[in-house]
């Protein structure tokens, strides 16, 4: 099977970079000052996906029932992150050289994640990936997946039609947010998609490395 677009849109956490360390670590602090046990990074893999909001009500549980603990939450949560969303995340193997090939092509590259868009930019400008990607917009921007917003505005952007673009990513939002687009998707299976295998969520077309994303890609007219 062969792709035929103008325009790839991409997941951030799970799909290009592993930054379940560093959200980890976050949530770890925003845990200790509520007095709640910590988490490991296996546990928060099945729990983020859906933004930061998402992560830290998953995270609370029962103890964020109450509003003003959810605010303080949500805000010592956002700090922490801030301070440590460098320290250990790191781009996929072969990430660096499918972008640069792809580009190669002539391809219109994007990042729609829902992550927070300051938070995703400062994260791929760290690793060296945001001089591939010509758009980069998060959840604070846009409708979060799976809504199919954040991809929209990607595509008038460029002014392609969804016929045109691509999809890729490792979650069921992804695969969400590419159906709502009218977008095909191809999934990642080192993701993070909530404990359950990608295929699940029958996209298009599973990789199991990231060179193969470049052989199914052909740049239309």
């Amino acid at each position: 099977m062969v792709y035929s677009a103008r325009l790839i849109l991409f997941d951030l956490d799970g799909t290009l970079v592993d930054s379940v360390p560093d959200l980890a670590q976050a949530a770890n602090c925003m845990l200790a000052a509520f007095g709640l046990p910590e988490v490991t990074e296996e546990q928060v893999r099945h729990r983020v996906g859906d933004g930061i909001s998402k992560l830290v009500e998953r995270l609370l549980g029962g103890a964020g029932r109450n509003a003003e603990n959810w605010k303080q939450a949500e805000k010592l949560y956002r700090e922490a992150y801030a301070r440590h969303l460098t320290d250990s995340s790191h781009a996929y193997p072969g990430v660096p050289a499918m972008l640069e090939n792809l580009r190669e092509k002539g391809l219109h590259l994007a990042c729609v994640t829902n992550k927070d868009t300051r938070l995703a930019r400062n994260l791929l400008a760290h690793l060296g990936l945001d001089r591939y990607l010509e758009w980069i917009i998060g959840g604070d921007q846009a409708r979060p997946k799976p809504d199919p917003d954040m991809l929209e505005q990607a595509m008038r952007a460029f002014s392609v039609s969804p016929g045109q673009s691509l999809m890729v990513g490792d979650s069921m939002a992804d695969v969400g947010a590419a159906r709502a687009a009218g977008i095909p998707v191809v999934a990642v299976p080192w993701g993070y998609n909530h404990g359950r295998g990608i295929a699940a969520e029958n996209p298009n077309h599973v990789i199991q490395a990231m060179p193969e994303l470049v052989s199914l890609i052909e740049r239309v007219a």
